[in-house]
């Protein structure tokens, strides 16, 4: 019951819905039926997020991709200018983990009220994105042995490092 809560309020689900849901579980619904009703409120408030606030959904994906690509450059940077042969693994850990960690944090700092839905809008970006541009290049990935393998690994740590940084974010309570 507490992850379901947990859940419910990390995706903005309203109050009164939780406080039903408690009460059903303790009036003997099954796990299963909670399980399925937290999915359903999940989905729905995210939907409904996206709906509302198209633009700050596109705000959102543009945030991201602006500090990604910012990010991009200054890895570049790095590589060519680096004398230090460890600088450049430093730099691939820091894209991997860090950086992404810290895009979901700013997005999730920039759209507070309905930052899960704003969250997840950057990451399907991401994922479409991935999905573009492993299609578009297909051939020469495969020829390289375990490339979409290891590149597949490196961008879904990317994706969940993202969700993370945005889920670290706590939002402040308005009693």
């Amino acid at each position: 019951m507490k992850f379901a809560e947990w859940l419910l309020r990390t995706f903005g689900v309203d109050e009164t819905l939780l406080g039903d849901l408690v009460e059903e579980r303790g009036a003997g619904r099954s796990a299963m039926w909670l399980a399925l009703q937290t999915a359903a409120a999940i989905a729905t408030q995210i939907g409904r997020d996206l709906r509302r606030h198209p633009v700050l959904a596109l705000r959102a994906i543009a945030t991201g991709w602006l500090l990604t690509t910012a990010w991009g450059v200054l890895f570049n940077w790095v590589e060519i200018h680096s004398r230090h042969r460890g600088m450049t693994s430093m730099m691939i850990v820091l894209t991997v983990l860090v950086w992404p960690a810290f895009v979901g944090w700013m997005i999730a700092q920039t759209h507070r009220a309905q930052r899960a839905a704003m969250l997840l809008a950057y990451v399907a970006s991401g994922v479409s994105w991935s999905l573009y541009y492993y299609t578009a290049h297909f051939k020469e990935i495969i020829r390289i042995p375990n490339q979409l393998s290891t590149d597949a690994l490196f961008t879904s740590i990317i994706l969940l490092s993202t969700l993370a940084g945005g889920f670290l974010h706590r939002p402040r309570r308005v009693h």
